[in-house]
């Protein structure tokens, strides 16, 4: 490239910042120190391998919560993450729990409240993925999973049928027992029923050769009866091996909202919680975010970098949303000419943003 055409920012300004150059290309020459052009698409999506930024505190503590309960003697953990809107509360549970999940040959089960869902229903929505998913792979862990149900449920399994659609993939047809829909659960012996084979069916997916994880997005529409239920499935006797992980939105749950109320009598009943802040990205995440996603050297993006963390303050969701809108309208894009990625700073600047996840 004609350097007499590379942007300012390109230009080295003090030896500082050499220095600092150089020591990012001795760290990481597979990164910096490369024949190859960057890539003309930039390398942003939401995929749940992409790095995570900024979030090394929340993922010691996640971590920690989750070598407790899997130790082989390990309790039951809760872990609530809660943030504003668009920080990456979900995010950061994912891209941390499936990996490992995938690493000790566990299970996750994970769904997400909506306003208005039925209660109690969500819990079941997450078994019934996990039992889909298990399904489809059709490996060992299928085959050692219904042998453990098998041996837990006998024939009552079919009570589930209905809650848990997917189960009967795994251990074939009704058995014996007439199953239950949520609409025809009526009454507390009926729900003592279900949520009886319910526990009997968590505690023999859960163990120390088989960790269980159970994820549940946006608590902060949680219904009551779900709330309970989550007490009543930690409360199962020696259950070993099992994490629940819940997020919501803080600025959506006050100390009389029920999700608060419930964590306070978690805690009272001698649960092992672990409340987990998530907020929003520092200027050097930022730059980190910008310079992988550009292929560029983290002093040559840090103008971007700037600009755009003062339009977004640094929330993950509007930071990536930017990102990609000011590519869309070629305020940023590859040159090739240049071949690299350079934007225009005074356009981004001059942009509006929305400010509603």
């Amino acid at each position: 490239a004609d350097i007499s055409q590379l942007p300012d920012e390109c230009y080295y300004r003090s030896l500082e910042d050499v220095d600092e150059d150089l020591r990012l290309m001795l760290d990481s020459p597979e990164k910096y120190l490369t024949d190859a052009d960057p890539s003309p698409r930039m390398v942003l999506t939401d995929d749940p391998n992409r790095r995570l930024y900024g979030r090394d505190a929340q993922t010691s503590e996640l971590m920690a919560a989750l070598g407790r309960s899997f130790s082989t003697v390990g309790q039951p953990e809760m872990v609530f993450v809660r943030g504003y809107p668009g920080v990456g509360k979900s995010v950061l549970v994912k891209q941390m729990l499936t990996p490992l999940r995938d690493e000790l040959g566990g299970g996750m089960a994970s769904a997400a409240f909506s306003q208005g869902t039925q209660p109690i229903s969500v819990i079941f929505s997450a078994f019934d993925s996990y039992f889909r998913q298990l399904w489809l792979t059709g490996d060992q862990k299928l085959e050692d999973a219904r042998d453990r149900i098998q041996s837990a449920l006998g024939d009552k399994s079919d009570v589930l049928d209905e809650l848990i659609p997917s189960l009967p993939l795994l251990l074939g047809p009704p058995r014996s027992s007439s199953p239950m829909s949520i609409d025809s659960i009526e009454g507390s012996q009926a729900l003592q029923r279900i949520v009886h084979y319910l526990r009997i069916l968590i505690k023999c997916l859960a163990g120390p050769a088989h960790p269980l994880i159970l994820f549940l997005d946006d608590l902060q529409w949680a219904d009551r009866a779900t709330l309970d239920l989550l007490s009543q499935i930690m409360s199962i006797p020696d259950l070993t091996s099992f994490v629940f992980v819940g997020t919501y939105r803080e600025n959506e749950v006050d100390d009389r909202h029920p999700v608060a109320l419930e964590i306070s009598r978690y805690k009272s009943e001698g649960m092992s919680v672990t409340t987990i802040e998530v907020g929003n990205l520092d200027r050097a995440s930022i730059n980190s975010l910008c310079s992988d996603s550009l292929q560029l050297l983290p002093r040559v993006t840090k103008p971007l970098a700037e600009v755009v963390y003062h339009k977004t303050q640094g929330n993950s969701l509007f930071t990536l949303s930017l990102m990609k809108a000011i590519q869309e309208e070629n305020m940023l894009f590859y040159s090739a000419n240049a071949r690299r990625w350079v934007w225009n700073i005074a356009a981004i600047r001059s942009r509006h943003i929305d400010n509603d996840v």
